[in-house]
Protein backbone atom coordinates (compact mmCIF):
# COMPACT_ATOMS: atom_id res chain seq x y z
CA UNK A 1 0.00 0.00 0.00
CA UNK A 2 2.06 3.31 -0.96
CA UNK A 3 1.94 5.95 1.09
CA UNK A 4 0.98 4.25 4.24
CA UNK A 5 3.46 2.76 7.13
CA UNK A 6 4.68 -0.61 7.73
CA UNK A 7 3.19 -0.65 11.42
CA UNK A 8 -0.75 0.90 9.92
CA UNK A 9 -3.23 -1.47 8.33
CA UNK A 10 -6.44 -0.53 6.51
CA UNK A 11 -10.39 -1.47 7.42
CA UNK A 12 -13.23 -0.18 6.56
CA UNK A 13 -15.79 1.14 9.00
CA UNK A 14 -19.38 -0.76 8.55
CA UNK A 15 -21.23 2.34 9.53
CA UNK A 16 -19.95 4.64 7.21
CA UNK A 17 -17.71 2.54 4.69
CA UNK A 18 -14.94 5.01 5.23
CA UNK A 19 -11.62 3.46 4.55
CA UNK A 20 -9.46 3.74 7.61
CA UNK A 21 -5.81 3.26 8.61
CA UNK A 22 -5.25 1.72 11.85
CA UNK A 23 -1.59 1.30 13.73
CA UNK A 24 -0.84 -2.14 13.94
CA UNK A 25 -1.11 -2.49 17.79
CA UNK A 26 -4.86 -1.48 18.15
CA UNK A 27 -5.97 -4.52 16.17
CA UNK A 28 -8.22 -6.79 18.04
CA UNK A 29 -9.65 -3.62 20.22
CA UNK A 30 -13.33 -1.77 20.25
CA UNK A 31 -12.44 1.51 18.82
CA UNK A 32 -14.45 4.37 17.43
CA UNK A 33 -14.59 5.67 14.24
CA UNK A 34 -13.04 9.16 13.77
CA UNK A 35 -15.50 9.73 10.95
CA UNK A 36 -18.77 8.76 12.16
CA UNK A 37 -18.36 8.09 15.55
CA UNK A 38 -19.65 4.49 16.05
CA UNK A 39 -18.00 2.05 17.86
CA UNK A 40 -16.27 -0.67 15.77
CA UNK A 41 -14.50 -3.78 16.59
CA UNK A 42 -10.90 -3.88 14.80
CA UNK A 43 -9.72 -7.58 13.32
CA UNK A 44 -7.40 -9.43 15.38
CA UNK A 45 -5.42 -9.88 12.07
CA UNK A 46 -4.74 -7.40 9.14
CA UNK A 47 -6.85 -7.23 6.28
CA UNK A 48 -5.49 -5.87 3.13
CA UNK A 49 -7.72 -2.91 1.01
CA UNK A 50 -9.82 -4.73 -1.70
CA UNK A 51 -9.10 -3.80 -5.28
CA UNK A 52 -10.74 -0.67 -6.71
CA UNK A 53 -11.13 0.64 -2.85
CA UNK A 54 -11.60 4.55 -2.39
CA UNK A 55 -8.78 6.53 -2.49
CA UNK A 56 -9.72 8.11 0.51
CA UNK A 57 -8.35 6.72 3.73
CA UNK A 58 -8.23 8.25 7.19
CA UNK A 59 -5.59 7.78 9.88
CA UNK A 60 -6.01 6.52 13.37
CA UNK A 61 -4.20 8.35 15.99
CA UNK A 62 -2.34 6.15 18.32
CA UNK A 63 -3.41 8.78 21.10
CA UNK A 64 -6.95 9.96 21.23
CA UNK A 65 -7.36 13.27 22.86
CA UNK A 66 -3.91 12.87 24.49
CA UNK A 67 -4.19 9.79 26.29
CA UNK A 68 -4.18 6.13 24.41
CA UNK A 69 -7.04 3.77 24.99
CA UNK A 70 -7.20 1.59 27.80
CA UNK A 71 -7.03 -2.30 26.76
CA UNK A 72 -10.40 -3.85 26.58
CA UNK A 73 -12.10 -0.72 27.15
CA UNK A 74 -13.61 2.87 25.20
CA UNK A 75 -13.15 6.60 26.46
CA UNK A 76 -16.19 8.07 27.84
CA UNK A 77 -18.26 9.71 25.19
CA UNK A 78 -21.51 11.67 24.81
CA UNK A 79 -24.44 9.94 23.87
CA UNK A 80 -28.19 10.56 23.04
CA UNK A 81 -31.24 8.53 22.77
CA UNK A 82 -32.21 7.16 19.15
CA UNK A 83 -35.45 9.20 18.32
CA UNK A 84 -36.95 5.87 16.47
CA UNK A 85 -36.15 3.56 18.87
CA UNK A 86 -34.96 5.02 21.61
CA UNK A 87 -31.84 3.31 22.03
CA UNK A 88 -28.46 4.58 23.39
CA UNK A 89 -26.28 5.71 20.33
CA UNK A 90 -23.23 8.07 19.76
CA UNK A 91 -24.12 11.67 20.37
CA UNK A 92 -22.51 12.52 16.59
CA UNK A 93 -23.84 9.35 15.10
CA UNK A 94 -25.31 9.45 11.51
CA UNK A 95 -26.87 6.14 11.52
CA UNK A 96 -28.82 3.87 14.66
CA UNK A 97 -26.20 0.82 15.20
CA UNK A 98 -29.81 -0.73 16.64
CA UNK A 99 -32.58 -0.27 14.29
CA UNK A 100 -30.28 1.20 11.43
CA UNK A 101 -32.77 4.35 10.84
CA UNK A 102 -30.25 7.03 9.20
CA UNK A 103 -30.26 10.12 11.83
CA UNK A 104 -30.20 13.93 10.27
CA UNK A 105 -30.92 17.11 12.05
CA UNK A 106 -34.83 16.81 11.25
CA UNK A 107 -35.89 14.24 13.35
CA UNK A 108 -38.31 11.82 11.28
CA UNK A 109 -41.64 10.80 13.07
CA UNK A 110 -41.99 6.88 13.81
CA UNK A 111 -45.18 4.91 11.71
CA UNK A 112 -46.72 5.05 14.69
CA UNK A 113 -46.58 8.87 14.99
CA UNK A 114 -47.33 9.27 11.37
CA UNK A 115 -50.47 6.91 11.77
CA UNK A 116 -51.79 8.79 14.65
CA UNK A 117 -51.03 12.31 13.15
CA UNK A 118 -52.83 11.07 9.57
CA UNK A 119 -55.96 10.14 12.14
CA UNK A 120 -56.16 13.66 13.63
CA UNK A 121 -56.42 15.17 10.44
CA UNK A 122 -59.13 13.18 8.61
CA UNK A 123 -60.83 13.77 12.50
CA UNK A 124 -60.38 17.31 12.00
CA UNK A 125 -61.74 16.95 8.07
CA UNK A 126 -64.32 15.23 9.25
CA UNK A 127 -65.57 18.00 11.81
CA UNK A 128 -65.20 20.86 8.89
CA UNK A 129 -67.61 19.16 7.08
CA UNK A 130 -69.80 18.50 9.73
CA UNK A 131 -69.76 21.81 10.70
CA UNK A 132 -70.09 23.49 6.94
CA UNK A 133 -73.64 21.10 6.69
CA UNK A 134 -74.88 22.25 9.72
CA UNK A 135 -73.87 26.40 8.88
CA UNK A 136 -75.82 25.47 5.73
CA UNK A 137 -78.82 23.98 7.38
CA UNK A 138 -79.77 26.49 9.78
CA UNK A 139 -79.12 29.55 7.06
CA UNK A 140 -81.41 27.34 4.87
CA UNK A 141 -84.12 27.04 7.62
CA UNK A 142 -84.47 23.44 7.51
CA UNK A 143 -85.05 23.53 3.78
CA UNK A 144 -86.80 26.76 3.66
CA UNK A 145 -86.53 29.43 1.33
CA UNK A 146 -82.96 31.54 1.88
CA UNK A 147 -82.95 35.03 2.28
CA UNK A 148 -80.94 36.61 -0.58
CA UNK A 149 -80.28 39.86 1.59
CA UNK A 150 -77.02 40.41 3.89
CA UNK A 151 -77.67 40.92 7.86
CA UNK A 152 -76.42 44.79 6.95
CA UNK A 153 -78.99 45.07 4.29
CA UNK A 154 -82.97 45.79 5.18
CA UNK A 155 -85.24 43.72 3.06
CA UNK A 156 -87.31 44.30 -0.48
CA UNK A 157 -90.27 46.61 0.56
CA UNK A 158 -93.16 44.15 0.13
CA UNK A 159 -95.39 45.08 -3.08
CA UNK A 160 -98.43 47.45 -2.48
CA UNK A 161 -101.20 48.89 -3.85
CA UNK A 162 -102.34 52.99 -4.06
CA UNK A 163 -104.38 55.19 -6.23
CA UNK A 164 -101.56 56.19 -8.68
CA UNK A 165 -101.17 52.47 -9.77
CA UNK A 166 -105.08 52.09 -9.94
CA UNK A 167 -105.39 54.76 -12.06
CA UNK A 168 -102.27 53.52 -14.57
CA UNK A 169 -103.64 49.96 -14.75
CA UNK A 170 -107.11 51.44 -15.33
CA UNK A 171 -105.39 53.47 -18.50
CA UNK A 172 -103.86 50.20 -19.50
CA UNK A 173 -106.97 48.38 -19.50
CA UNK A 174 -109.06 51.23 -21.22
CA UNK A 175 -106.77 51.69 -24.16
CA UNK A 176 -106.60 47.74 -25.41
CA UNK A 177 -110.28 48.67 -26.08
CA UNK A 178 -109.59 51.96 -28.01
CA UNK A 179 -109.63 51.68 -31.99
CA UNK A 180 -106.20 54.35 -31.76
CA UNK A 181 -104.34 53.65 -28.07
CA UNK A 182 -101.39 55.80 -29.93
CA UNK A 183 -104.12 58.47 -30.07
CA UNK A 184 -105.57 58.55 -26.81
CA UNK A 185 -105.20 61.51 -24.50
CA UNK A 186 -105.99 61.66 -20.77
CA UNK A 187 -106.99 64.62 -18.45
CA UNK A 188 -104.51 66.03 -15.81
CA UNK A 189 -104.85 64.96 -12.59
CA UNK A 190 -106.59 61.92 -10.65
CA UNK A 191 -106.89 62.52 -7.04
CA UNK A 192 -111.14 63.71 -8.01
CA UNK A 193 -111.32 60.77 -10.56
CA UNK A 194 -109.95 57.21 -8.36
CA UNK A 195 -112.09 55.77 -5.05
CA UNK A 196 -110.45 53.12 -3.35
CA UNK A 197 -113.34 50.96 -2.36
CA UNK A 198 -111.32 48.95 0.12
CA UNK A 199 -109.49 45.37 -0.04
CA UNK A 200 -106.92 46.90 -3.34
CA UNK A 201 -109.98 47.20 -5.40
CA UNK A 202 -110.38 50.79 -7.24
CA UNK A 203 -113.84 52.50 -8.93
CA UNK A 204 -111.85 54.93 -11.67
CA UNK A 205 -114.95 57.60 -13.51
CA UNK A 206 -112.97 59.29 -15.86
CA UNK A 207 -112.83 60.29 -19.87
CA UNK A 208 -110.16 59.46 -22.65
CA UNK A 209 -109.97 61.19 -26.38
CA UNK A 210 -108.79 58.96 -29.10
CA UNK A 211 -109.52 58.65 -32.69
CA UNK A 212 -111.93 56.46 -34.07
CA UNK A 213 -112.21 54.16 -37.12
CA UNK A 214 -112.53 57.06 -39.39
CA UNK A 215 -109.45 59.20 -37.82
CA UNK A 216 -111.84 61.58 -36.15
CA UNK A 217 -111.02 62.46 -32.28
CA UNK A 218 -113.99 60.93 -29.55
CA UNK A 219 -114.55 61.24 -26.26
CA UNK A 220 -115.44 57.95 -24.17
CA UNK A 221 -116.39 58.58 -20.63
CA UNK A 222 -116.33 55.48 -18.63
CA UNK A 223 -116.51 53.87 -14.94
CA UNK A 224 -114.34 51.12 -14.46
CA UNK A 225 -113.95 48.97 -11.36
CA UNK A 226 -109.64 47.44 -10.80
CA UNK A 227 -108.68 45.13 -8.12
CA UNK A 228 -105.17 44.79 -7.04
CA UNK A 229 -104.17 40.84 -7.08
CA UNK A 230 -100.76 40.79 -5.49
CA UNK A 231 -97.19 41.87 -6.28
CA UNK A 232 -98.11 43.43 -10.47
CA UNK A 233 -100.99 41.90 -11.35
CA UNK A 234 -104.04 43.47 -11.47
CA UNK A 235 -107.60 42.70 -12.73
CA UNK A 236 -110.29 44.67 -14.54
CA UNK A 237 -113.34 43.62 -13.08
CA UNK A 238 -115.76 45.87 -14.76
CA UNK A 239 -116.41 48.78 -17.84
CA UNK A 240 -118.94 50.30 -18.62
CA UNK A 241 -118.92 54.06 -20.89
CA UNK A 242 -121.84 56.66 -20.82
Amino acid sequence: MEGFEMDDIVVICPQCQEELEVPEDLLGEEVDCPVCGQAMQLPAQEREASPGARQKKIRFSKQRGGKAPAKGGRAAKKVKACPFCGEEILAVAIKCKHCGSELDKKTKKSPAEEKKTSSAAQGCGCLIFILIAAALFNAGDCGGPVSSSSPGQAAPAAPKHDEVTAWTMCQSFVEDRLKAPRTAKWPWGFTDRVTHLGGGRYRIKAYVDSENSFGAMMRTRFTAVVAWKGGDNWQLESFTTE
